[in-house]
């Protein structure tokens, strides 16, 4: 094997080893994430992830984002938060909305809200519908969690990987 072959070798299998790893990691965390909230209903440690299914909160999040809400005492949000809150009329349902004012009525705690893209205010939101405060968002990962769930993500990937480690193998083969 001459020198500028043996150079080719050497560029794809680096190339080959940080996109493998990478690959592999990203994997890991994606399949490590969807078991962590599918088992506990969405639950990560003391925080409940929720992909977006609007974009009433563009361009702040859209839809497919992910995003984690942490449980928070109803006094410790103030104006300008994204909350989770359940509506009063659909308790099976989430919101996720800025608020606007924070309301005190008869010693309760009410939120005016809107989502960034709506043109109107939210009906209050009593303090015990509060479901928590936004902490972080990732665009577009909740798009990427619900593709994993796909089983022909599942096969595409697996497919990847053996081509990946088939190519691997035989660069190293060709290197001997």
């Amino acid at each position: 094997m001459n020198g500028t072959t043996k150079l080719i070798f050497s560029v794809v299998k680096v190339v080959m080893n940080v996109f493998l790893t990478l690959l592999i990691i990203a994997i890991s965390l994606l399949v490590g994430f969807t078991f962590m909230t599918n088992r506990n209903n969405g639950e990560i440690f003391v925080a409940t992830s929720y992909i977006v299914q609007s974009n009433s909160m563009a361009p702040t999040f859209e839809a497919g984002s992910l995003i984690i809400t942490a449980a928070v005492k109803p006094e410790n949000v103030k104006a300008e938060d994204i909350i989770t809150y359940r509506p009063a009329d659909y308790p099976d349902t989430r919101v996720t909305h800025r608020v606007k004012e924070v309301l005190h009525e008869d010693g309760r705690i009410k939120f005016l809200t809107q989502g960034d893209a709506n043109n109107t205010v939210d009906n209050a939101v009593d303090q015990d519908n509060l479901v928590g405060k936004t902490i972080f968002w990732i665009p577009s990962f909740g798009n990427i969690l619900n593709d994993m769930r796909n089983p022909f993500f599942v096969v595409a990937a697996s497919v990847l990987i053996a081509l990946l480690f088939g190519v691997q193998f035989l660069t190293k083969k060709s290197q001997d």
